[in-house]
């Protein structure tokens, strides 16, 4: 995107010496023709800003998603497999919706202790939208059970 940015800019900066040289031109004429090419040039900008913005917040989107997204162990190959481990899940997420961090933090090493999968999720993903820090910890990665570490 800043490729396109630099190209605007440049292609303004170019047509404005374009203008300044032209000697049909009195000053006044060079004046408009600027001023009209700097008008356009700046909603060319705020344009290509918007579509990056956009960009962004869909990558983000992406990414949440992937860090957000239920794990289904090796086992649950079944529609009916899968729906139950949604469900313990939701049932996970809405147990530690609205936990102080510190018993989410009790919480998280419970987990590790029992080996719940899925309430390590729904933990991690609470302390997650809450920036990432529990009080004696910081998480890193992905959440417990999949790639990543709890530290």
């Amino acid at each position: 995107m800043n490729e396109a940015i630099e190209k605007n800019k440049r292609e303004f900066s170019q047509q404005a010496q374009r203008i300044r040289s032209d000697p049909d031109l009195n000053d006044d004429a060079k004046g408009r023709k600027i001023s009209e090419a700097y008008e356009e040039a700046s909603r060319r900008h705020e344009e290509l800003l918007r579509q990056d913005n956009e960009a962004q917040q869909g990558e983000i989107r992406d990414l949440e998603r992937s860090v957000f997204a239920i794990s289904y162990p090796f086992e649950a190959s079944t529609w009916r497999d899968k729906e139950m481990v949604r469900q313990s899940y939701r049932d996970a997420a809405f147990r530690v919706f609205g936990m102080d961090a510190h018993d989410l933090e009790r919480m998280l090493d419970r987990t590790e202790r029992t080996g719940d999968t899925q309430l390590a999720c729904a933990v991690y993903h609470e302390a997650l939208e809450r920036g990432g820090h529990l009080p004696n910890r910081t998480l890193h990665g992905a959440p417990p059970g999949r790639q990543g570490t709890l530290q």
